[in-house]
């Protein structure tokens, strides 16, 4: 789990940064504080359903844009969790 959370954080990363946006300012437009946005770069924490959504609708992108493919086998994530996620994806 620990690999999928670093994954979410360098892609949120990435993307925040094409944007030219600070984590104050990506913490400020999303409602998340700025220590939570760091804790989700690095890796070491994942934010509420509500507040990764909330952060991907400020970055311009998906749920789906910050989730490995299914082909990304150098991570560690069970097949059963890749099924879960991609159901709560499709409601």
């Amino acid at each position: 789990m620990d690999e999928l959370k670093k994954y979410i954080g360098t892609k949120i990363k990435e993307y925040r940064k094409s944007l030219g946006m600070t984590t104050i300012e990506l913490g400020k437009l999303s409602n998340t504080s700025q220590t939570t946005i760091s804790a989700i770069e690095r890796g070491t924490r994942f934010g509420t359903f509500e507040s990764m959504l909330k952060i991907c609708e400020v970055l311009g992108i998906t749920l789906y844009d910050i989730l490995p493919s299914e082909q990304s086998e150098n991570l560690n994530v069970p097949h059963v969790h890749n099924e879960r996620i991609s159901l709560i994806l499709d409601r």
